[in-house]
């Protein structure tokens, strides 16, 4: 169980996951603006949409 563990090991796990795990999740996210948010519902309703999607508010 995590909670039991000692911090300096949790601190060690977390830096290899900013570090040598670190993993590239660009391919993951699809940045979007208001105009092309509409196709991006329809296809999260189809059930069609993978990775993170992020609407844009400005430039």
């Amino acid at each position: 169980d995590s909670a039991e563990s000692p911090i300096d090991f949790k601190n060690s796990i977390w830096q290899k996951f900013a570090d040598e795990w670190k993993l590239d999740l660009s391919s993951m996210i699809k940045i979007v603006t208001k105009e092309n948010l509409q196709q991006e519902i329809d296809l999260i309703l189809k059930g069609g949409q993978q990775g993170r999607v992020v609407l844009t508010h400005g430039e």
